[in-house]
């Protein structure tokens, strides 16, 4: 089951508080058999060991892909296992750690991180559980720990105080409302749609609806070599059968929406697309051509043929017992078609759960779907049984045509926290963040002797505006600074290692300022000749305020003018974001970014609202304080 896309992976561990009353394995196998029987996984499926290390347990994962409805489902099977079991405790992460603290992120207690997370979140009763603090519950219990050192100190807390360690109501109705819907969420993502298939494939998805999954992955992960297997094909288009064919709307999305023509040395010849029998006969070819690359993959399996179900294996015998007791067989006569039916897919469900760990799924999926295709070539099949219960209409997907007024729905839904677009609400966060994005230097860790210090805005700005002072009198008398220099000699030569290190600090400072100007003033002179300036929104108001001081200053003189009118930093951010989102028109963007990591909600309505209307962008401005 060793998955090379560990990324896409979810595991879980179940454990039990005391040895009295622990469920089999048989018995888990069955549960979770009951409510995932018609699911369609879109790679591995539900599975369960038993390890004795470090202490007796069962463990699973499974590899979701591209789909986390997998995961969402499997999360949803943990809870109903929980609340079947209530000795059992149930962890559970995937490759971003506790991805149940992820779908709770906006409910998190302020002093939960991901390095003390861990060994605090688990299942348990059907609900969440999240470990508290001590300083949380010192009220009610002295003895908790101050820290969790281990797995089994953890579980020996939950086991004590169940509902102590049950996670806050908001946490738990986030996740709660993650897995809403279930277990009728899964028959609300089918998509039935009529294909033209051959014989045997009608018989194999009959008999196993789930191997469309496989099949559609082969076709949408196909290459040009793996298209050669058209040289002999094993299912011609000859002798075809219209059939019902169940997909998930992932599936199906991913089988319809790809842009594929039939190879020249194909077989498939296909109507014209104002057929109706078109669409049946397109996604029936794609269907067969995936099969087609399954079983060109299982030829050049080495190891064909392994893995068979032991029909003397005690676990076995023990899971198809729990089935019997669970009614799974629904009173079919043993040795009926309806038994037999029931019964391999019993046998493929117990194979795909107990598979071991150094066998890659993925092939042995095909190994068995080999077998398969073979039980259906060897069987006496007819059309007319393939059609049995092939009634009604199929799905409709015009889903698959997304309206902008459905997407902006959906965006409406996800921003309902988030808050409404404010210019002075937007300047203010702006600020703030660029505040705390600057308040250190990235990738620089502070050394032992710095931790002390701590400078405030006020002290950093007084000392600049030393540091400028320094430089601009450096540059207006030399012959000063030059004496300045020389008495510095009268002092001690025994002066403390403070003093020296100010003077060198200083002498630096001066430099480093020096050269700052003289770049500060370069930069004015390029931009003068530019249109640069005539972006920003002046202020007014403060018409005057600078120009007897920048009269004064020589460095700048090509910079005077008696009208000048300083910039006004907050209308000019503001109008810009507008004029961003205004060109964006309410897509995707630089500006819905910023505005969304923010947690700002843009104008529902960019067109209208943020038009190039000069009367609606100025009252906006204006309302800026």
């Amino acid at each position: 089951m060793t998955s090379p896309f560990t990324e896409d992976v979810v595991e879980y561990w179940f454990y039990f508080l005391s040895e009295q009353d622990c469920p089999t394995l048989s018995n888990v196998l069955a549960m979770v058999h009951s409510l995932s029987e018609n699911y369609i996984w879109y790679d591995e499926c539900f599975c369960l060991i038993e390890k004795d290390v470090p202490v007796r347990h069962f463990y699973g994962k499974v590899h979701y892909g591209s789909c986390d409805k997998d995961e969402e489902f499997v999360v949803f099977l943990l809870m109903q296992i929980s609340k079947t079991y209530p000795n059992v405790v149930v962890k559970t992460c995937d490759y971003d750690g506790e991805f149940l603290l992820i779908w709770a992120a906006e409910a998190l207690p302020y002093w939960l991180t991901p390095e003390n997370a861990i060994n605090r979140v688990f299942i348990f009763n059907g609900s969440v559980c999240l470990i508290p603090r001590r300083k949380d519950v010192r009220k009610q219990v002295s003895d908790w720990p101050k820290k969790l050192h281990s797995l089994q100190e953890a579980l020996d807390l939950i086991r004590r105080y169940p509902q102590l360690c049950l996670a806050p109501i908001d946490v738990r109705q986030a996740i709660d409302s993650q897995l809403s819907g279930y277990p009728e969420k899964v028959r609300q993502d089918w998509h039935s749609v009529y294909c033209m298939l051959p014989v045997k494939l009608a018989s194999l998805l009959k008999l196993r609806e789930q191997a469309i999954a496989p099949a559609v992955r082969a076709f949408c992960c196909r290459d040009y070599l793996s298209m050669k297997c058209f040289k002999n094909p094993r299912f011609p288009p000859a002798n075809l059968v219209r059939r019902k064919v169940r997909f998930t709307k992932m599936l199906y999305a991913m089988l319809a929406l790809d842009n594929f023509e039939p190879p020249p040395r194909s077989d498939w010849k296909l109507p014209s697309c104002n057929d109706a029998t078109f669409k049946a006969y397109n996604i029936g070819m794609r269907v067969t051509i995936g099969f087609e690359l399954l079983c060109a993959q299982a030829r050049d399996a080495e190891f064909v043929g392994v893995n068979k179900l032991s029909s003397e294996s005690s676990l076995w015998q023990r899971f198809l017992t729990d089935l019997k007791n669970r009614g799974y067989f629904k009173n079919e006569i043993v040795g009926s078609a309806g038994y037999c039916r029931l019964l391999e897919a019993a046998k493929e469900f117990f194979k795909n759960v107990t598979q071991n760990d150094d066998k890659p799924s993925d092939a042995v999926s095909v190994v068995r779907l080999l077998e398969k295709l073979e039980f259906a070539e060897n069987a006496n099949v007819e059309a007319a049984t393939v059609q049995d219960n092939d009634s009604g209409e199929e799905d409709n997907d015009e889903w698959l045509n997304v309206k902008y007024e459905d997407l902006n729905e959906m965006f409406k839904q996800q921003t309902t926290s988030f808050e409404p677009f404010v210019p002075n609400e937007f300047r203010r966060k702006v600020s703030k963040f660029i505040e705390q994005e600057s308040s250190s230097i990235a990738g620089v860790c502070p050394s032992e002797k710095s931790r002390g210090l701590n400078i405030t805005k006020e002290v950093f700005e007084r000392s600049m505006r030393r540091m400028i002072d320094l430089a601009e009198e450096d540059d207006d008398d030399d012959d000063e600074a030059a004496s300045d220099s020389d008495s510095m000699q009268e002092y001690d030569t025994e002066s403390t290692d403070s003093d020296e290190h100010r003077m060198l600090a200083t002498n630096a400072a001066s430099t480093w300022s020096k050269e700052l100007l003289s770049y500060m003033a370069e930069m004015d002179r390029e931009l003068l000749n530019t249109t640069v300036g005539e972006s920003f929104i002046r202020d007014e108001n403060r018409g005057t305020q600078d120009a007897e001081r920048k009269n004064n200053d020589e460095e700048n003189i090509d910079l005077e003018n008696d009208s000048f009118q300083p910039v006004n930093v907050d209308k000019t951010l503001v109008s810009n974001m507008l004029q961003s989102y205004r060109t964006q028109g309410g897509e995707t963007g630089p500006a819905a970014t910023l505005l969304m990591s923010l947690h700002i909600r843009p104008p529902d309505e960019p067109r209208a609202q943020v038009s190039d209307d000069e009367e609606s962008e100025e009252r906006l401005l204006n309302s800026i304080s």
